[in-house]
């Protein structure tokens, strides 16, 4: 059927192109189908229609996109997380110019942007590395030291050493008594409490100052919840930023002085406009105002509104176009199959009818009226319609093994026309 109607078009020069529309198949009335079903009916009708070259099909991303309204916390997470970036590197920068003080032996200065870079480190949660922390810890601990200010310097190794185990001053950047003196103090365990909390969901993960921290699983009075040491007694590290992350759900940030007992966790999912019951079969009914808003939104031209109902292990399939702007449908037409696919396929290939080659509904009706026919099982090929023998005239009396190829048997839809209901 496909084969012949590109045929016809090339045989009689139609420009499909003269007056392209829009076409969105956007989702079908239905209560017996899963997601997964609906989908996979919805992207059989668009790949139909895309293979017709009749409109301009829209996907379903963009059919999506459009629909979608902004997740206002995901709007004002992306904000945070711009200015986490700018901030960052402007703390990246003026760590440089600390170190770059002590460097020149300026201990009292560095110590004091040293000081002014941990308080500031809340303002770029989402960026914090691994690096910048051994940098700033190790020289601010190292300035400290120099200063004699042994206390803050032993703090501020062992807050270094509790973040990354592994670490161990260079001998080649710092005098041997320094890194004896500081490596000492920092095998003392440092002092840590446990985080008790719960979360609606598992597989995440916690960031403090860009190292990882584990959580362990468990019951929390019948409840699974997690445990995470931290460090809440170390002066340095107990105000800082933890950051709580998942794959699809908006980053969260809690502070070491103020950790919640529950994590509710909220999708980075845009909020898809509701499209239940607006794109079943309109019949003889006007379209109500919430299908013209979306067919705005979409700007579109011609609409797929469909139903699916399940008897038993058969579905009931109807189908029907809608023309925007003129509010306009064909008729309902109805197949039943016993697989969705194979029935979309066939409700598709007697729509085609429905369509002239330029695009038109055939013979459309206005929506205010008697109830339009339904043409249920098999109906009239298109090259049996009206429109067909306009376009044709003469010229098929001259198409020979066109024309033939045309009207085989073989390739033709048999379609039996019932009554009005």
């Amino acid at each position: 059927m496909r084969r012949a109607f590109l045929s016809l078009c090339i045989l009689f020069s139609c420009d499909l192109t003269a007056a392209v529309k829009r076409f969105a198949a956007v989702d079908i009335e239905s209560n017996d189908m899963t997601l997964s079903e609906k989908e996979n009916f919805l992207r059989t009708v668009r790949s139909k229609v895309n293979q017709w070259k009749v409109w301009t099909v829209l996907s379903k991303e963009e059919i999506d996109a459009t629909l979608s309204q902004p997740n206002p916390r995901k709007v004002a997470y992306s904000a945070l997380n711009e200015n986490s970036s700018a901030r960052f590197s402007q703390l990246s920068s003026d760590l440089q110019s600390a170190i770059s003080l002590y460097q020149q032996s300026q201990f009292l200065e560095s110590l004091e942007a040293f000081e002014n870079l941990i308080d500031l480190v809340k303002e770029c949660p989402f960026h914090l590395a691994p690096q910048f922390a051994r940098d700033l810890f190790q020289i601010y601990s190292a300035a400290c030291y120099f200063e004699s200010r042994m206390e803050d310097a032993k703090n501020l190794m062992q807050a270094l050493r509790w973040l990354d185990p592994s670490f161990r001053l260079s001998p080649d950047r710092f005098p041997p008594d320094l890194v004896k003196t500081l490596e000492g103090d920092a095998r003392n365990d440092i002092e840590t409490e446990t985080w008790k909390f719960e979360s609606d969901q598992k597989d995440f993960e916690l960031k403090f100052w860009g190292f990882n921290l584990r959580a362990s699983g468990t019951n929390l009075k019948g409840v699974a919840g997690y445990l995470v040491n931290v460090p809440l007694h170390n002066s340095y590290l107990k105000k800082s930023p933890v950051v709580v992350s998942k794959a699809g759900y908006i980053p969260q940030v809690f502070f070491l002085d103020a950790l919640p007992e529950k994590i509710h966790w909220e999708s980075m999912a845009e909020n898809k406009k509701s499209t239940k019951g607006l794109f079943g079969p309109l019949g003889s009914l006007t379209p109500n105002s919430e299908l013209q808003v979306v067919l705005s939104q979409l700007r579109a031209s011609v609409l797929f509104l469909s139903s699916a109902e399940k008897k038993g292990n058969q579905w009931k399939i109807e189908g029907q176009w809608f023309e925007a702007g003129t509010n306009r449908g064909s008729e309902v037409r109805e197949v039943k199959a016993t697989d969705l696919v194979l029935g979309a396929d066939i409700l598709m290939e007697g729509m085609l009818n429905d369509i002239a080659p330029d695009g038109r509904i055939v013979d459309p009706r206005g929506f205010s009226g008697s109830e339009p026919s339904r043409i249920s099982g098999d109906s009239t090929p298109f090259y049996k319609t009206w429109w067909f023998w306009t376009l044709a005239g003469i010229g098929v009396s001259g198409a020979g093994v066109g024309t033939y190829f045309l009207l085989n048997s073989s390739d033709s839809l048999k379609f039996q026309v019932r009554a009005a209901q």
